[in-house]
């Protein structure tokens, strides 16, 4: 009863403030992909939905398949969401500026992440989403 009570308090002051409870969130993975999958959509439909993702923060989780670095200062984390189409095992890069923390990920680890959609490249099926200013845990 506390709990329904703390979410509907909670979407309401939401609602409030401007914005909807979904759009708090982000969107999820499985939006975004699906938005921008080219054998799902138009190529007009596809920068449309892009249009609408690219420069919101999320928050999702998957599990590492690589790191590497991107040069001295950044690290690029491979991700796969098994929820949808994988391209090379990953359908996830993540950019962070956080090495210590990259270093010490291990394959087959899942991990949660916080990032900032910045890319995606079509594949077939499916497409790979790229975030930058990556928060790991």
């Amino acid at each position: 009863m506390k709990t329904a009570i703390l979410t509907m308090w909670c979407a309401a002051f939401l609602v409030v403030a401007g914005l909807s409870p979904a759009l708090a969130a982000g969107p999820s993975f499985g939006q975004v992909v699906d938005g921008v999958d080219g054998r799902k959509n138009t190529k007009l439909a596809t920068k449309e939905n892009w249009k609408k993702y690219k420069g919101q923060e999320v928050s999702w989780s998957g599990v590492v398949q690589d790191v590497d670095s991107k040069g001295s200062k950044e690290a690029k984390i491979y991700v796969a969401d098994k929820s949808r189409p994988l391209y090379k095992g990953y359908n996830i890069a993540l950019i962070t500026t956080e090495i210590d923390k990259a270093s010490n990920l291990k394959r087959g680890q899942t991990i949660r992440f916080k990032g900032i959609i910045d890319n995606f490249d079509s594949k077939d099926p499916g497409a790979v989403v790229e975030l930058k200013e990556v928060q790991l845990p």
